[in-house]
């Protein structure tokens, strides 16, 4: 899990009776206050009732922010005041620190971030802010070990690259960030993460790394097996969106369609792919085939011939090889004679201007 070390705290101030901020702090937690105090519009200064170290204090602000939502005592949306009083605070905080130290609670607090952060997704077109809850919320999900949180949060990061706007280098941010999603979701058993983090290189313009992780996702596939019916369709649309359209070749994808071509083929045919699609796909099959003979075959034939004539007439095979040596230590002579005599007649001086006069 990684540390982010800092504090949740519990602040009051007399002018907001009945109410309490509970907010999270990377810094002292009386700093924090005093910030808040001096502030225009506070009347009065904050007070710092109880304050409780978290190695993961983002963690640990997200889960007391989602049990105070439940309980609806948010005051106002995106404003951390609450309707409760400060012990109720603090005891609250207690609880949610003795159960993130248990991993079956942990897990409960993974769940519950991952549906919350779902109904965000599943809206028809998401907004923005909506993304960026969604992104956080899984983030923490996978800080608790969640296995599929990572790859939604991959996918989350992606999608916001492509509709979030800001400074040069944020989409390219976002896209490196769900590629380390992705393969974190890799390590966790979803082997398509490789093949995300794949594409994600391909937009980040790492061409070693996109073929690397490509390989290593095919390698997840387990062998000898029909491949199942969703990773089937998930290669075909990487095949068509990337190798048919030639926008780049993935060398490690070679292989893996000429072994598995045939249900490859039925399972493009059987999802609906264009005739164009089949055909190339039908194309490209035979030219690997036709590939891997030619480069098997004449080799093959050459030494075939050899050993032919070495034992029809073995005399006759030393004089061929004797004389081949002695003409290709010949021609290396005369080329090297060549060369070093057009050296010699090369201007020592002067420029040859763009007409070829000198």
């Amino acid at each position: 899990m990684d540390h982010d070390f800092g504090y949740v705290y519990v602040l009051t101030n007399p002018s907001m009776p009945g109410q309490v901020k509970v907010g999270m702090t990377r810094r002292r937690p009386e700093r924090r206050g005093a910030e808040l105090s001096s502030a225009t519009g506070v009347p009065q200064q904050f007070e710092l009732f109880y304050a409780r170290s978290f190695e993961d204090c983002a963690l640990a602000e997200k889960v007391v922010h989602s049990v105070l939502d439940e309980q609806g005592a948010r005051t106002a949306k995106n404003r951390e005041f609450f309707n409760l009083t400060p012990e109720q605070a603090k005891e609250l905080i207690d609880k949610v620190a003795e159960r993130l130290a248990v991993p079956e609670t942990a897990d409960v607090f993974a769940e519950a971030f991952t549906a919350r952060a779902q109904q965000h997704l599943t809206l028809p077109r998401p907004s923005v802010a909506e993304l960026e809850e969604a992104l956080t919320l899984l983030e923490h999900a996978a800080s608790l070990g969640h296995h599929l949180a990572p790859y939604l949060a991959g996918e989350t990061a992606v999608a916001l690259s492509e509709r979030k706007k800001g400074p040069a280098g944020v989409a390219e941010r976002l896209v490196a960030r769900g590629r380390e999603l992705f393969q974190l979701s890799a390590e966790r058993g979803v082997s398509r993460g490789f093949g995300r983090a794949a594409e994600a290189s391909l937009r980040l313009g790492e061409t070693f790394e996109y073929a690397t992780l490509w390989g290593r996702y095919l390698a997840a596939l387990p062998p000898d097996e029909p491949i199942p019916e969703e990773e089937l369709e998930f290669i075909l649309v990487f095949v068509h969106d990337h190798m048919f359209s030639g926008e780049k070749a993935c060398p490690p994808v070679h292989g893996y369609l000429q072994a598995n071509y045939r249900q490859l083929r039925a399972g493009a045919r059987g999802g609906g792919a264009s005739k164009e699609f089949l055909v190339w796909l039908d194309e490209y099959a035979s030219t690997l085939s036709s590939r891997l003979v030619t480069k098997a075959k004449w080799p093959l034939v050459g030494l075939a011939g050899l050993a032919a004539f070495w034992a029809i007439r073995p005399e006759a095979f030393v004089l061929f090889l004797a004389a081949a040596l002695l003409l290709a230590g010949v021609g290396a002579g005369i080329r090297r004679r060549y060369r070093t005599r057009a050296a010699l007649k090369a201007p020592k001086t002067g420029r040859i201007d763009v007409s070829g006069r000198r």
